[in-house]
């Protein structure tokens, strides 16, 4: 028979509240590929561009394009320094390398690119890194994808800049450092940024095949103008770009295995005055784009 003391304090356990579960929390690392070992990356790039020009007392000028690239290939990691994201020597072979344009855009009409169902050396010298046909001369056109991959970094360094560095709960948020996100500024001038921010979200979990996989949200907003001149008398451009990008992949750094999906829009407006005559020529143009980038690590072969 339970004494009065013990039946108070089973009923103070029974009617208790139950305590609050912590949520997980999950370290996101990911996988890059080592030496010696392969991946299989596909990437689909689709923009569309609009352009408006208006010509004060001669009305306006519309001009529209579209573009396509799509890569199929293997990359082999040849050699890597020790702690860099990047190889220093690195074979891809491309099973698929077309790209299709038409309009105000560099491409035009379907067309193979240069390495097209070849194979590509690249390495590291002492400045920056060098794109070879096997079997051929030095790849020097149609490399702008390429650079943006070894000398630029690529999908994983950018991938890694917007990762948290703590662990995460599922529906956790987190600010990306504005020197992380990477806009090109280059060809504008004296530009001062109006906003900068960027914003990044565990949205899943789960554990598959022994391993931990996640999908993150990421929307990245940029701001930015620049002037030249003097007050109605010069050029001045207003730019913002708006990203949205959902990764999906495995975060324990066992396996280098995922998929981005981004779509991108930006909006550019340039004016060109002069003293007495306000606006003479206003030009606005609107970029929208897609992208698709699926890596696989390959087994050892």
């Amino acid at each position: 028979m339970l004494r009065p003391i013990s039946l108070l304090v089973a009923l103070e356990v029974l009617l208790a509240p139950a305590p609050l579960q912590t949520k997980d929390k999950y370290t996101i690392k990911l996988k890059g590929v080592g030496k010696g070992e392969s991946s299989w990356v596909e990437r689909k790039v689709e923009h569309s561009v609009t352009t408006k020009t208006e010509i004060k007392d001669m009305g306006t000028i519309t001009d529209e394009g579209k573009s396509t690239k799509h890569d199929i290939y293997i990359e082999t990691v040849l050699d890597r320094a020790d702690g860099v994201a990047v190889p220093t020597k690195a074979k891809r072979v491309y099973e698929k390398a077309m790209a299709e344009g038409n309009g105000p855009l560099a491409i035009k009409g379907p067309a193979t690119r240069p390495y097209h169902g070849k194979t590509v050396l690249i390495e590291k010298n002492a400045v920056n890194y060098e794109f070879k046909l096997e079997g051929g001369g030095v790849l020097d056109t149609d490399i702008e994808d390429l650079s943006l991959d070894f000398q630029g970094g690529g999908c994983l360094k950018v991938l890694k800049n917007l990762l948290p560095g703590r662990p995460v709960a599922v529906d956790e948020t987190w600010k990306v450092d504005g020197k992380d996100i990477h806009v090109d500024r280059r060809s504008v001038a004296d530009f001062h940024v109006v906003k900068e921010e960027a914003n990044a979200k565990l949205v899943k979990a789960l554990r598959k095949d022994g391993r931990m996989w996640a999908t993150i949200d990421v929307e990245i907003e940029v701001e930015f103008m620049s002037g030249a001149g003097k007050p109605g008398d010069g050029r001045s451009e207003s730019f913002k770009f708006v990203t949205k990008l959902t990764f999906e992949g495995c975060i324990d750094g066992t396996k280098a295995e995922g998929r981005i999906s981004a779509t991108i829009h930006s909006e550019s407006t340039s004016i060109l005055s002069a003293q007495g005559m306000g606006s003479v020529v206003t030009r606005v143009a609107i970029i929208q784009g897609t992208l698709l980038h699926t890596w696989k690590e390959m087994p050892r072969k």
